[in-house]
């Protein structure tokens, strides 16, 4: 039996895991078109080097793929489950911070960088949650936006 390369494998772990994933439901009793949930919490991965223990969304390392398209609307709630977890400590600017806060910020993205949308300075602390609406122009290109 021949060894698979590690591209492979990892090509393999990801269609695997996304095809099955979130993308934007209906939610017509919301009046929302598209809606997800993204769930932040500590993920065990296992290989057959060891395991580890990250931060993870939905439960999956890579996270789920959010597939948008032009001239629509997602609204996307982000919920930070990492409670209960040491604090990390304020090390000043430049440096790590704690790794319980979270946000979300889609890059290459040519949308509001306003609150509730893009804002890369929202700061969601453990245990709670913050509901971004992303309204993707109708001129907008496509691609891989990362």
């Amino acid at each position: 039996m021949g060894k698979s390369s590690p591209s492979k494998i990892i090509s393999s772990l990801v269609t695997s895991k996304l095809t099955s994933t979130l993308i934007q439901d209906s939610d017509p009793a919301n009046g929302k078109k598209h809606t997800t949930v993204l769930d932040m919490n500590v993920v065990e991965y296992s290989t057959r080097l060891g395991t580890t223990r990250t931060r993870g969304y939905n439960g999956m390392i890579p996270g789920p793929m959010l597939v948008m398209e032009p001239c629509e609307t997602y609204h996307i709630t982000l919920r930070n489950r990492m409670q209960g977890y040491p604090q990390g400590q304020d090390g000043g600017f430049n440096s790590f911070k704690d790794p319980y806060i979270t946000n979300l910020h889609t890059h290459g993205l040519h949308v509001s960088p306003a609150s509730p949308s893009d804002d890369p300075s929202i700061y969601i602390p453990a245990e709670y949650e913050f509901d971004y609406v992303i309204s993707i122009p109708c001129d907008h290109s496509g691609g891989l936006h990362w």
